[in-house]
């Protein structure tokens, strides 16, 4: 909730929000094993693309939290974002 809040906040001050995992539901983001490589690739593909990377935190209870934002972040960094 809280990241699609932010996109629609950044989407109305005229910025293009790139991560199509923020409309997503939980439903929709849990993948079977086998999906992980597909959705890793698309979530860099969505950096590169990317002018800047804004990184939110969860808290350690968040049953949806895998990790795959810290290497979103270390791929941004790495990409001058």
């Amino acid at each position: 909730k809280e990241a699609l809040a932010l996109a629609e906040l950044l989407e109305g001050l005229g910025h293009e929000v790139t991560s199509s995992w923020v409309r997503q539901s939980a439903d929709e983001m849990a993948y079977e094993t086998g999906q992980t490589a597909e959705y890793a690739l698309k979530d860099l593909q969505e950096v590169r693309a990317a002018d800047m990377l804004v990184a939110l935190s969860e808290v350690e209870t968040n049953p949806y939290g895998r990790g795959g934002r810290h290497v979103e972040f270390g791929f941004a960094v790495g990409a001058g974002k």
